[in-house]
């Protein structure tokens, strides 16, 4: 009777495609987790300038249709925490940390040497901090002052690359970072030069983080 030869792997050859395996996984692993996190920052961010965007429309609404109305009643142009007051009334805030920003009781420090900005962290763990520029900004395109915005800083380790953006409040509305009435607006042609704060309007309008 003729024998059936039956051939198979050898242990050497089972574990060369384990290795190779082993390096593709490592390799392509954390890019598609890095872009997952990239997508979930960019739908925080939609969700952000939304809430952000109606909060502005209630308070000039309570104001006589005026933003420069409810931000003339602050104390100075450097009223931070009155600032951020005036938008957290309407706002679901899990802590108000106000200018203080220790990681200790639960607030998250965005930029050292500026502690006096008033922070706050919202329900979804979406980390805002709020600086007043101008409290009687009459001119259309001026900022009346800047809402910074960390979608992933109470999460874990901020990156001012994929996760921090720019609000201007204005006398007119609420404009993100980079659009064509704000000061940074060259700027933004630029971007994702390092996908700095100024990239905002970018963002939103492409829908993605290129960096």
């Amino acid at each position: 009777m003729n024998k059936i030869s039956i051939s198979g792997f050898t242990l050497a050859e089972i574990l060369i495609t384990l290795a190779i395996v082993g390096v593709l996984v490592a390799i392509t692993i954390p890019a598609l987790i890095n872009n997952i996190h990239k997508m979930e920052n960019v739908t925080a961010l939609k969700k952000t300038y939304e809430t952000l965007s109606n909060v502005y429309l209630l308070i000039s609404a309570e104001n006589g249709g005026s933003m420069i109305t409810a931000l003339s009643r602050l104390d100075s142009d450097t009223d931070h925490e009155g600032f951020s007051n005036v938008f957290i009334s309407k706002m679901n805030v899990a802590k108000n940390c106000g200018i203080k920003e220790t990681k200790d009781t639960g607030c998250y420090p965005m930029y050292s040497g500026n502690a006096n900005w008033s922070t706050i962290v919202t329900n979804d763990r979406i980390v805002y901090v709020f600086r007043l520029t101008n409290k009687n900004c009459t001119d259309a395109n001026a900022s009346c002052g800047v809402i910074i915005v960390d979608v992933n800083g109470a999460k874990g380790s901020s990156s001012l690359a994929t996760e921090r953006f720019e609000f201007y409040v204005t006398a007119q509305g609420l404009y993100p970072s980079g659009y064509e009435k704000t000061s940074d607006y060259l700027n933004s042609l630029s971007c994702p030069a390092s996908q700095s704060t100024y990239c905002t309007v970018k963002v939103l309008s492409s829908g993605k983080i290129d960096n």
